[in-house]
């Protein structure tokens, strides 16, 4: 499936080469109220029978920004509008992200993570992200690139907060560690408790206690 991504000021022959390339996929238009009032000509008589699926963003300034649409085309998005909450109303969806994009940041190390501390994961909870989901990228790229030890830490993600962060308890520490080693077990097994309990040389009854105790 073909997808082209159409950022800032676009004009009609751009936008009529992309619908022409993207035949019967998905067409996404980034901040489609920045198109040259041509292209957006050219959109809605695309758009009159479309083979390709549309998916169209738009920024904070939505309401402002659609009063560059003709009436027309503003109608019909609005008509298929889909409202997504902003990411600080939805916490775990930021470790969800987060997670989706760690394994193809961290395949470009030459020393590979195991991955995200479970201290990190809320820090990223608890962060408003006012930049939403590139924010997310934008920090989780630099703390892969950035992290010394074997797992993104807090401080590589939200290295701001490194002069006032505060010593953790051994327990905090060796509960991350475990849960993070668990987590990669389980990964590995396909969440076959009993062979993860082999690679991490416990008991069964051992790893069992050690999930609830995390809820994992």
């Amino acid at each position: 499936m073909v997808c082209n991504a159409l950022r800032d000021t676009v004009g009609a022959e751009e936008l009529q080469r992309a619908i022409e390339q993207v035949r019967d996929g998905s067409l996404v238009i980034v901040g489609i109220a920045r198109l040259a009032p041509a292209a957006q000509d050219v959109l809605m008589t695309a758009l009159a029978a479309p083979p390709f699926r549309l998916i169209a963003t738009a920024g904070p300034q939505a309401a402002e920004d659609a009063q560059a649409l003709r009436s027309d085309l503003a109608a019909l998005l609005r008509s298929h509008e889909v409202v997504v909450p902003p990411l600080a109303d939805r916490p775990d969806d930021a470790v969800w992200l987060a997670a989706r994009l760690f394994p193809g940041l961290n395949a470009r190390r030459a020393v590979p993570l195991i991955g995200i501390a479970a201290a990190a994961e809320d820090a990223l909870r608890s962060h408003d992200w006012p930049d939403n989901g590139r924010e997310v990228r934008a920090r989780l790229m630099r703390a892969v690139e950035a992290a010394e030890g074997e797992m993104v830490l807090t401080s590589d993600i939200f290295p701001e907060r490194a002069a006032d962060a505060t010593l953790r308890s051994l327990a905090e520490v060796r509960d991350a560690a475990e849960r993070a080693q668990i987590v990669a077990a389980l990964d590995r097994t396909g969440g076959q408790v009993g062979e993860a309990a082999k690679l991490l040389r416990v008991s069964r009854t051992t790893l069992w206690e050690k999930m609830q105790k995390l809820s994992l």
